[in-house]
């Protein structure tokens, strides 16, 4: 088998079967075995078979970009060839009959689906410890949390086992996890790439998403699936970040703000004009945005995605089956304690949620900002603990629901619904890894692409 030195990205992977230095065929059983060695990080709900490796190998179509390629994507995600569960004991026989958009295009590019990851169940916790399935444990240190809800996928590609995974991030559920698993997570303008086929949570805020090791490997995927191409290099001189200090800075975990602290030097050593941006107007208009509309829409279009599908399930025989403790908290919350009427969903959609991005656009016309940044998470990967005692931490003398505390700086630019990425800012002293999120101008998605890797090559240095 043919040797590939240097990180398993998709580009360099790409660049060594154009240079003749990888086969194909070798690569894709080097992913292969990588999965079979790597069951006990539980990143996979269901995956090929070793004749499924082989039967792709002797069909495929090496002038498509993707040949040769691996993939994996959230088990929430409907696939040919695999069940699609959402990680619920409902739909563990539920084999759907269509790809979703983005797994289609993938495989039209040649791409090869080596699975389906495990996740946060229904995509409603945080810490992917999946009650049915079991918990997802983080590369980087078995008994960390992965993050969630894409754990599954974020844990993949940090092993090593896919180059890239596809997700679903509708609050943050890409990019938590890449952070704390010290990966590359980017959640795209909305409706950038189509959700057809992704069980939904809330169709308003829900974004396909992409976990890889780099930069460059989302520019790649991004031509393959927009037919977008790259922007020149321009560099970081003289470009305008804006700092959200309060709230997105405040109260981080010590370890992971001495990490940022230095990223954030990093970037006024290299030229970057660094501008304190105040966003307590629109974050007050964001309280009122994402909760309302995404309580209302969660259970009521997924129960009319699954009689689309054929599934014989009420709301009700949908939170009656769910396993984890906290994800039957959260959806029995949606139908009774903090249930959302129609006025109510009406009026944050209709008021809060335009006037919300009104401000966010104003903010980077006003101030010229080019990318906003801030720490990904305030908090690095926790501890795993067992079902049931995973929905609270202890910090600085609190007790802290652990859900609102990674979401806590993703899900405002979410509601934004502008592209956002997150890349590795290094890590903590006793090696956890810290993300740091640039979020950039509706639409312009390249122009984040392109400074989030000037970021992160200036971070790697």
């Amino acid at each position: 088998m043919t040797e590939f030195s240097g990180k398993h990205s998709l580009a360099k992977a790409l660049d060594a079967f154009a240079g003749g230095a990888l086969a194909r065929e070798d690569y894709l059983l080097e992913r292969f075995a990588a999965l079979s060695g790597q069951r006990e990080l539980n990143a996979f709900i269901s995956q090929c078979s070793e004749a499924d490796v082989y039967d792709y190998i002797d069909n495929f179509i090496a002038a498509k970009p993707l040949a040769g390629i691996p993939f994996s994507v959230k088990d929430n995600i409907l696939a040919t060839g695999f069940p699609t569960t959402a990680g619920g004991a409902l739909l563990r026989d539920f084999r759907p009959g269509q790809d979703a958009h983005i797994v289609g295009q993938l495989r039209a590019a040649g791409g090869f689906l080596l699975g389906k990851n495990n996740l946060s169940e229904y995509c409603q916790g945080i810490t992917c410890n999946n009650a049915t399935y079991g918990p997802v444990k983080n590369p980087v240190n078995k008994d960390w949390i992965a993050g969630g809800s894409s754990g599954g996928s974020a844990a993949a590609v940090a092993a090593g086992i896919v180059p890239f995974a596809i997700g679903s991030d509708t609050g943050g559920s890409v990019r938590i996890p890449a952070a704390l698993c010290g990966c590359v997570g980017y959640r795209p303008t909305t409706g950038r790439y189509s959700t057809d086929g992704f069980i939904p949570v809330s169709p308003s805020f829900d974004a396909p998403g992409i976990i890889a090791g780099g930069v460059e490997d989302i520019q790649v995927l991004d031509q393959i699936l927009t037919t977008h191409t790259p922007l020149p290099d321009t560099g970081l001189e003289s470009l305008r970040v804006g700092l959200p200090v309060a709230h997105f800075f405040d109260s981080l975990e010590a370890e992971l703000g001495q990490v940022i602290d230095r990223a954030i030097d990093t970037l006024a050593e290299m030229g970057c004009i660094l501008v304190e941006l105040d966003l307590t107007e629109a974050l007050a208009l964001n309280q009122g945005v994402g909760y309302p509309v995404a309580c209302y829409e969660m259970l009521r279009e997924m129960a009319v995605f699954f009689a689309r599908q054929g599934i014989r399930a009420s709301i009700a025989d949908i939170v009656a089956n769910v396993a984890g403790p906290v994800e039957k908290a959260a959806l029995e919350a949606q139908i009774y304690s903090d249930a959302i009427d129609r006025a109510q969903y009406l009026a944050a959609l209709q008021n809060n949620w335009g006037a919300f991005v009104g401000l966010i656009d104003d903010l980077y016309a006003r101030q010229q900002l080019d990318v906003i940044a801030f720490p990904t998470t305030p908090i690095a990967a926790l501890e795993r603990r067992p079902l049931g005692e995973d929905a609270v931490f202890d910090f600085q003398g609190k007790e802290h629901s652990v859900f609102l505390a990674y979401t806590r700086n993703t899900e405002p630019f979410s509601n934004y619904g502008g592209p956002c990425i997150t890349v590795p800012a290094g890590r903590t002293v006793s090696g956890k890894p810290v993300g740091l999120e640039l979020a950039g101008v509706k639409g312009k998605d390249e122009k984040l692409m392109l400074i989030a890797r000037s970021v992160e090559s200036a971070l790697e240095s």
